[in-house]
């Protein structure tokens, strides 16, 4: 096996078609040829997957595109029972889902509890995560990458979509808290009131950006000194990290956004997978509240242009084949 991926809805590719995801991209750059899923290259990711340090629910396992925390991205690592080639790449990371999406968007969460759910997660989890990995693949020329995330959402994503977008990928029903008394429920019905940009520019708008842009920030700290912290304590530098150069303008529903938004009329969901997603969800998610969301699941996520951008991270800290 030459790479394995292990990890949440990103090392997945949420949305993405298989020649699309940034695990098959950077595995034909490696290779020259495209990967044999489950030959040449395994992809035990998935949406929802959370680290587990604290356990996960053992549930039956869904599909890739429907977000649960089963299994574990410690257990994908257990589940793993392959053999990986000399030079193979482990791409894995983790934390958000720790962390829930939910409440990095939410504008009720405090700076200070959202810091330390990053530091707990996305710091102390993934210590404890990379060190079993690194642990499991023992070879010295097997590499470990680990991707960063990135601002979900920024001072230039669009005001105007942004109760739509928050209802649609989290379920999070930010009208109530405008005074407005709305309900987007299941239909995800927009209220045209919502619509005036002046209406989010206030606390509410600054602090979903501010939570947002605190989440890639502390992370990217956190990811990073836990990949150093990790290669200090087992020796050698065979676990790297892969920072996504993100600028406001790449959030979602920004101008040039590298990442999935919400459309304002259905099928809502931008992402070419939506139709077979659409479809899995109907048969995991039993939760019928949580299945505007599960059909959603993209928001937020890389798109097909940031998926080419994780591949040229990656390629920046991946140590080319000694035989190509």
């Amino acid at each position: 096996m030459d790479m394995l991926v292990l990890g949440d809805s990103v090392t997945w590719g949420q949305g993405l078609a298989l020649d699309q995801k940034f695990c098959t991209l950077l595995y034909q750059a490696r290779y020259k040829r495209a990967p044999v899923l489950n030959r040449d290259m395994a992809i035990l990711a998935h949406s929802g997957a959370i680290i587990g340090v604290d356990g996960a629910p053992n549930r039956k396992q869904a599909h890739g595109e429907v977000p649960s925390p089963y299994p574990s991205i410690l257990t994908q690592c257990d589940m793993f029972k392959g053999q990986l080639a000399e030079e193979a790449i482990v791409i894995v990371n983790g934390g958000i889902n720790d962390i829930d999406p939910f409440n990095i968007v939410d504008p009720r969460t405090s700076s200070a509890r959202l810091d330390d759910m990053i530091e707990e997660r996305c710091y102390k989890d993934m210590v404890t995560l990379l060190t079993q990995v690194a642990k499991k693949f023992k070879g010295d020329k097997v590499q470990i990458v680990v991707p960063g995330y990135f601002p979900i959402l920024s001072a230039k994503s669009d005001p105007a979509r942004l109760p739509h977008f928050l209802s649609a990928a989290v379920g999070l029903d930010i009208s109530h808290m405008l005074g407005l008394g709305l309900n987007f429920g299941v239909n995800l019905q927009l209220n045209p009131a919502l619509l005036n940009p002046p209406l989010l520019h206030g606390h509410l708008w600054s602090k979903v950006i501010a939570n947002c842009h605190l989440f890639f920030d502390k992370s990217t700290v956190c990811l990073r000194r836990a990949v150093n912290d990790v290669n200090t304590v087992l020796g050698g530098h065979r676990v790297r990290f892969a920072s996504v150069p993100f600028k406001d303008e790449n959030a979602a529903l920004a101008s040039d956004a590298w990442l999935w938004g919400v459309d304002l009329t259905p099928p809502i969901a931008q992402d070419p997978e939506r139709v077979n997603r659409f479809a899995a969800c109907n048969i995991d998610e039993k939760n019928l509240l949580r299945l505007p969301v599960c059909y959603c699941a993209s928001a937020g996520h890389p798109n097909d242009i940031g998926a080419q951008q994780y591949l040229s991270a990656m390629l920046q800290v991946v140590t080319p084949l000694s035989k190509p």
